[in-house]
C-alpha cells in the first residue's frame, strides 16, 4: 500500500522521505482570511516565495547541482582522503565511493543515497585537525547558527530589530534554530502547519526552512550571509510575537524571553540619526572556485563584500605550502559587492622539500585579513615512475625524477656467432637446394658466408659461389645471429646453421672492455642532447615543465636464449639491433643500434627508410649527419620522437591530464 517500507538492509536509510521530498517544510496550504492570499505583509500571492524553491537535500549519484558542491567540501573538512575529492558539483564515482565509505561508519545504509541522516551526520561531525578557524566548512552547528543570528541583528531595519531584541536573546535564537535544524535533519521533523504559522504566512515557513537548510550545508561567510537574509524575511512579520513564541514551542521552549540581554546590545549595530542602523562596510569572503590547476591553465578566485564602493580595489596575495613558489599579487575591482579574478598559472615553479621538488603546492588567497577557505591544489610533474615500452623494434625503460628524464635499457645478451642470410631469387634456378622457407621468419633466403673473402651461399649440401651478376644490396642480404644448444648452433630467427663455429671466450678481458666502451657510448651519445618540455605550456621561464634527458644501458650476460636478446658475436660482419659484432671498430655503433631500441629507422641509402621524414636535416628519410645515418654524428630532435609518445602516455595515466612532449635545445638549469 502506499507509504508502506519496502524490505532492505539494516540501518538508516537516507531516502526514507515523507511528503517534503528532502526539503523542511511541508505544503503548507493558504491560510485562510485573506482574500486572494494575501497576507499581513500586504504583499500578494504572487509575490511570495514557494515551498517548492526550497531547494532538495536529496543526492543521488549522477547528480549535479550545487549541493552536491557543498557536499564534496564538506566530505574533505571532515574525512582524511588520501587526494581531496574534487570540488565541482557532480556526483561522480568517487564522491559516491566516499559517500559510502562515510554512510557505512555511520551506520547508514551505504547506498550512496544522500539525505537527511548523511547530512546530520556529516555537519555533526568534528572537522579534520589542521582545518583553518575561519574555515565555515568546518564550524559546528550552533556556530553556524550563532553566526547567522548576528548576522541577522544588522538586516532587520531598525524597528524590526528592536521588537526582536526585546523578545529574544541572541543565543536564545541560535537555541532554537539549533534544535529546529536537529528535528528537521536527525528526526526527520517537518515545519509543521501549525496555527501560527499559518496565519503568518505561508512565506514565513518557507524562509525559515530555507534558513536552516542552507545553515546547515554553509561551507562559506556567504553562505550563512543567505542563510540571515532568508531569516529576516521571516522576521519581518508584524507579529514578531507569535514567531518567536512558535520558534519556542517547537525548540523545547527556549527561545523566548522577557527582556533583551545586555549581550544582544552589545552586539547591535550602531543607529544613525534617522534611527536605522550605519551601513557597516565589511569584507565578507574569498574562495577559489577551482580545486586543482595545472601549469598554463586558467583559475578564478572571487569573493563578496558588504557595503563596498563600486570600482574599489580590493589586493589580493596568493601564498603557497610549501613555500618556495613564486606566487603572484594581484588587485580587483569590486563591483555590486562582489569581485573576480582570473589567474593563469604561469611561471610557478615547484619548490623542493627534503632535496626533491613537490608535485602539489597547496595555494592560499588572502585579501583583508580573509583566506580562501580551501586550498587551490597546483599540480607538478617532477617525478613520473618508470614504465616499460616495447613495440615492434624499441624496447625500452622510461622515468623521471625531478625533473629529469631517465632512458634506460638492460640489454640481455648471449655469447654468439655472426652469419648472413642471401635472397638470391631469379638469380639461381628454380630447384636449388638449401631454401629456409618454414624455417627462417622470412621466405626466400639461403644462408651465406665469406670464404676467403669469397661470399659463398649454401645450396644445401655445399657452398656455392654467388651466381654471376648478382650484386649484394642492403635490401637482399643482412645478418643474423646464432647462439649455441649443445652441439647445434640456433639462429635467433629460426633454422640451424649447418656447420659448427669455432669456439670462444666473451669473458675475455678485451671482449668485456668493449662492452663497456658500448655502455660509454651510449650514454655519452644520448644524454643530455636535447630536453624534453610539455607543448601545452606557456610560461616564459625557460625550466617550466622541461625536462633534462640522460641514457644508460646496462649489459646483462645470459646462459640461455630468449626471443628478444641481444647476441654478441665475435669478429666483424655487421651489426644490427640483435646482433652486435666486437671486433666493429666503430663504437659509435653501440650509439646507433640503440636508437633502433628507442624506435628509430635507418638514415642511410640502401636501407629500410621512413620516406616521411622529410625536416630536422632529413630528406625523404635519409640524412647521413645523424647517428641513425651513415656518418653515427649528430642526435637530432625527431629521435626523441618515440620518447615523447610514451612518456606523454605515462603523464596521462598518471594525472589524468593529455598532454604533448617535444625535444627542445638544452638550457642551463633545464631539470
Amino acid at each position: 500500500m502506499a507509504g508502506a517500507r519496502k524490505p532492505g538492509p539494516t540501518g538508516i536509510h537516507d531516502h526514507e522521505e515523507t511528503i517534503d521530498e528532502g526539503t523542511l517544510c511541508r505544503n503548507i496550504s493558504q491560510a485562510p482570511g485573506y482574500l486572494d492570499g494575501a497576507h499581513r505583509s500586504g504583499r500578494s500571492k504572487s509575490h511570495l516565495p514557494s515551498q517548492h524553491t526550497l531547494p532538495h537535500l536529496l543526492l543521488r549519484p549522477g547528480d549535479r547541482n550545487s549541493n552536491v558542491r557543498k557536499l564534496q567540501v564538506l566530505l574533505n573538512s571532515r574525512i582524511d582522503l588520501t587526494l581531496a575529492l574534487k570540488v565541482d558539483g557532480y556526483f561522480g564515482p568517487r564522491t559516491n565511493q566516499v559517500v559510502q565509505r562515510f554512510q557505512k561508519s555511520n551506520s547508514i545504509v551505504a547506498d550512496g543515497v544522500v539525505g537527511k541522516p548523511t547530512w546530520f551526520r556529516l555537519v555533526a561531525a568534528p572537522a579534520k585537525k589542521g582545518m583553518h578557524a575561519s574555515d565555515v566548512a568546518g564550524w559546528h552547528l550552533d556556530k553556524k547558527f550563532a553566526e547567522v543570528a548576528a548576522l541577522l541583528a544588522r538586516k532587520l531595519p531598525h524597528h524590526a530589530r528592536a521588537e526582536m531584541n526585546r523578545l529574544v536573546s541572541r543565543q536564545s535564537l541560535t537555541t532554537a534554530l539549533s534544535d529546529f535544524a536537529t528535528n528537521g535533519f536527525q528526526r526527520g521533523q517537518q515545519l509543521a502547519s501549525h496555527g501560527l504559522l499559518l496565519a503568518l504566512g505561508e512565506d514565513i515557513g518557507v524562509n525559515i526552512a530555507h534558513a536552516i537548510q542552507v545553515t546547515v550545508l554553509a561551507i562559506s561567510e556567504a553562505d550563512l550571509e543567505e542563510a540571515a537574509g532568508y531569516l529576516s524575511r521571516a522576521f519581518l512579520t508584524p507579529n514578531i510575537a507569535a514567531l518567536v513564541g512558535f520558534l519556542a514551542s517547537h525548540s523545547g521552549g527556549n527561545a523566548a524571553k522577557t527582556s533583551k540581554t545586555a549581550a544582544a546590545l552589545a552586539d547591535e549595530p550602531p543607529a544613525g540619526r534617522d534611527g536605522a542602523p550605519k551601513r557597516k562596510r565589511r569584507f565578507i569572503e574569498i574562495h577559489w572556485e577551482d580545486l586543482d590547476t595545472w601549469c598554463s591553465e586558467t583559475v578564478t578566485v572571487a569573493g563578496t563584500t558588504e557595503n563596498y564602493s563600486d570600482g574599489e580595489s580590493v589586493a589580493i596575495s596568493v601564498t603557497g605550502t610549501p613555500a618556495g613558489s613564486k606566487l603572484p599579487n594581484f588587485n580587483e575591482t569590486i563591483n555590486s559587492d562582489s569581485f573576480s579574478h582570473r589567474w593563469k598559472i604561469l611561471e610557478v615553479l615547484p619548490p623542493k622539500s627534503g632535496g626533491h621538488y613537490v608535485n602539489l603546492v597547496d595555494a592560499d588567497a588572502h585579501a583583508e585579513g580573509k583566506t580562501t577557505p580551501t586550498h587551490l591544489h597546483i599540480h607538478f610533474i617532477p617525478t613520473v615512475p618508470k614504465t616499460h615500452y616495447a613495440q615492434n623494434r624499441a624496447h625500452f625503460d622510461l622515468s623521471a625524477t625531478d625533473y629529469q628524464i631517465k632512458i634506460e635499457s638492460e640489454i640481455k645478451y648471449i655469447k654468439g656467432w655472426g652469419a648472413s642470410v642471401v635472397k638470391l631469387g631469379p638469380a639461381v634456378p628454380r630447384a636449388t637446394g638449401g631454401l629456409l622457407d618454414g624455417q627462417l621468419t622470412w621466405n626466400g633466403y639461403r644462408w651465406m658466408k665469406k670464404v676467403a673473402g669469397t661470399p659463398k651461399y649454401w645450396n644445401g649440401t655445399a657452398w656455392k659461389n654467388l651466381p654471376a651478376g648478382f650484386t649484394l644490396i642492403d635490401a637482399n642480404n643482412f645478418c643474423v645471429g646464432f647462439y649455441q644448444t649443445g652441439n647445434t648452433f640456433t639462429c635467433q630467427y629460426g633454422g640451424t646453421w649447418p656447420e659448427k663455429f669455432a669456439d670462444w671466450d666473451i669473458n675475455a678481458a678485451p671482449k668485456q672492455k668493449k662492452i663497456k666502451d658500448w655502455t660509454d657510448n651510449i650514454h655519452s651519445v644520448w644524454t643530455g642532447k636535447y630536453d624534453l618540455k610539455r607543448h601545452e605550456c606557456k610560461s616564459s621561464t625557460p625550466q617550466c615543465c622541461r625536462y633534462s634527458t640522460t641514457a644508460s644501458a646496462k649489459f646483462t650476460q645470459k646462459n640461455a636464449f630468449a626471443s628478444g636478446m641481444l647476441i654478441i658475436a665475435d669478429g666483424n660482419i655487421r651489426s644490427n639491433d640483435s646482433l652486435w659484432f666486437l671486433g666493429e671498430p666503430r663504437v659509435t655503433v653501440a650509439g646507433h643500434e640503440f636508437g633502433h631500441h628507442l624506435g628509430n629507422p635507418d638514415e642511410y641509402a640502401g636501407a629500410v627508410l621512413d620516406t616521411s621524414l622529410n625536416s630536422d636535416g632529413a630528406t625523404a628519410g635519409i640524412d647521413a649527419d645523424s647517428i641513425m645515418g651513415q656518418n653515427l654524428t649528430k642526435v637530432k630532435k625527431r629521435h626523441y620522437r618515440t620518447i615523447c609518445t610514451h612518456f606523454a602516455a605515462m603523464v596521462q595515466t598518471l594525472t589524468g591530464k593529455s598532454y604533448t612532449y617535444e625535444a627542445v635545445p638544452v638550457v642551463a638549469g633545464g631539470g
